[in-house]
């Protein structure tokens, strides 16, 4: 089965929104591409994990998912390690029946 392709200008435009997020379109559509993003945001973390940026946030306040903190504002930018947030979602796992 063939994969349908975005039209270039459609591309090009969620590719400029996803950007500031470290994703992109084929990121989103090729997993294998993916690999490429070391640093989430808590929001692209929230979006790479399926859970809400919120739980994001109560796990890095926690001490349960180490994060960085760019700055010491009060708004600083927070970015999460893939490696770190994979393991910590790799502790949560539990037997399925």
């Amino acid at each position: 089965m063939q994969e349908a392709k975005l039209p270039e200008p459609i591309a090009t435009a969620v590719n400029a929104l996803l950007s500031p997020y470290g994703l992109s379109v084929n990121a989103l559509t090729n997993p294998q591409q993916d690999d490429k993003v070391k640093y989430y945001s808590p929001r692209a973390a929230g979006i790479y994990t399926s859970i809400s940026r919120w739980t994001i946030f109560r796990a890095i306040k926690a001490g349960q998912l180490p994060a960085i903190k760019m700055n010491q504002a009060k708004t600083g930018k927070v970015l999460i390690a893939r490696t770190d947030l994979d393991k910590w979602i790799l502790s949560h796992r539990m037997k399925v029946a």
